[in-house]
This record gives structure tokens, C-alpha cells and sequence, in this order.
């Protein structure tokens, strides 16, 4: 009975002494005893001898310090960037509504309905100064709202001009290259500012907000079109 128990504990001694040295950590440990068990940072592997999930994640960070980040990753930073640049419009939004729902101005036919009115009574009617002072007024407000209309649809179409940059860009660029895209979203923003400003104080400030708003929108379509042309269609015709 002692020999069969002797040679049990031999034979499991054996097994514990081919597993720690069977692997490299292991005899490693046995060559530097001060390396704590810890640090060996073995992976598990499934069935397939295949590492679950470090490697991915390995080579995900990898991916992203070389400037291979995938192209969702590229398009929420584009998109990012659209938002803020998106947030002009509720402004002038506002000018409009709170002007219309401030004054008469609320009933767009109004000047329509006044003038048809006006004419139908003939030159027998003669208007009050009231009336006249109200027709003034309604008058400006009408004048306003139709100025910031333009401002609001010329903004629209340079901003859907911006925005097709902003995301053909962020898919060629190089992340490093990124604050090209942030350095136009803010100049996008103050060239709509200030042709917001000029278009009601000087036609100068209007001219230079638009122009210069133009001139970016057209280097950076020809950039994105350059990039385009470059990566996926050249290398497929040559």
C-alpha cells in the first residue's frame, strides 16, 4: 500500500514538472525566481489555440496609432463637426419667429391683403396717419424678415457645400490632418457671422463673410476631390 502511494505522488510530480516546464513562462520563472507569477500576462486561448480578446484589442490600438482608424471612427469626427457647425440656424430661426410672432408681420399675405384692399376702396377712402404709421411699421418687419430669409437660405446652401467637404475629408485624411477640418469648421462659422452682421449693417462685411466662406468651400471640394481620385480611382484604372 506505501509503494502504490509513493508512486502516485511520483507520477504526479512528474506531471507538475513537465507542465512548468513545458511552457516558456514557466521556465523562464525557473531562471529568474523574482519575476512575480503575475507579470507572466499569459493569454487564454479557446478550443482553436486562438486568443479570445487581447489581440484584438492589441491591434485595434495599434490600428489607431498609425493613423488606420476605421471609417465609422472618421465619420463621427466629420459629423462631429457638421453639428457645431449646424448650430447657426436656431439663431436665425429665432430672429424669424420672434419677429413674426411679435408684430403683424405673423400673417405673411398681410401686405398682400392690405395693398388689394387699398386699391379695391379707390381714392375716396382716405387712410389715417394711424393707419399709415401701421403700415410703415409692418412694412419694416416684413423688410427684416425677408433679409434674414436670405441670410438663413444662403447659409443653408453653403453649409450643404461645407458638410460634403467635411465628410469626404475625414475619410482620406490622415488623423494628424484632422484640425484642417476643425480650423475650416471654425472659419465656416465666423465667415457666416460676419455676412450675418453685413448683410445688415454693410454690404463690405456681407461681401467678405461670403467670399471668404466661398473661397474655403472651393479648396476644400477641390481637395476632397483630389484625395477621391487619388486613393480609389487612379489605383483601380491604373
Amino acid at each position: 500500500m506505501m509503494m502504490k502511494n509513493n508512486n502516485y505522488s511520483n507520477l504526479m510530480n512528474n506531471n507538475n514538472n513537465n507542465i512548468n516546464h513545458g511552457h516558456p513562462m514557466m521556465m523562464q520563472h525557473q531562471k529568474n525566481p523574482n519575476i512575480h507569477p503575475e507579470h507572466y500576462n499569459i493569454k487564454k486561448s479557446n478550443n482553436n489555440g486562438v486568443p479570445d480578446d487581447g489581440g484584438a484589442q492589441y491591434s485595434s490600438g495599434m490600428e489607431t496609432l498609425n493613423g488606420n482608424i476605421s471609417n465609422a471612427d472618421r465619420l463621427a469626427f466629420g459629423l462631429k463637426c457638421i453639428f457645431v457647425a449646424s448650430l447657426l440656424f436656431p439663431f436665425i430661426i429665432q430672429r424669424i419667429a420672434s419677429k413674426r410672432l411679435n408684430s403683424e408681420a405673423i400673417n405673411p399675405l398681410l401686405l398682400e391683403e392690405r395693398a388689394l384692399s387699398i386699391s379695391s376702396s379707390g381714392s375716396s377712402t382716405v387712410s389715417s396717419s394711424s393707419t399709415m404709421v401701421l403700415d410703415q411699421q409692418v412694412k419694416l418687419d416684413f423688410m427684416f424678415i425677408q433679409t434674414m430669409q436670405r441670410i438663413l437660405q444662403n447659409t443653408i446652401e453653403q453649409f450643404i457645400i461645407f458638410s460634403m467637404n467635411v465628410l469626404i475629408l475625414s475619410l482620406y485624411l490622415h488623423p494628424k490632418d484632422f484640425k484642417i477640418i476643425i480650423f475650416a469648421t471654425i472659419t465656416f462659422i465666423v465667415m457666416r457671422i460676419a455676412f450675418w452682421i453685413g448683410y445688415l449693417r454693410h454690404y463690405v462685411m456681407r461681401a467678405i463673410g461670403f467670399s471668404v466662406g466661398m473661397i474655403m468651400n472651393i479648396v476644400l471640394a477641390i481637395s476632397g476631390l483630389y484625395l477621391l481620385i487619388t486613393n480609389d480611382v487612379l489605383p483601380h484604372v491604373l
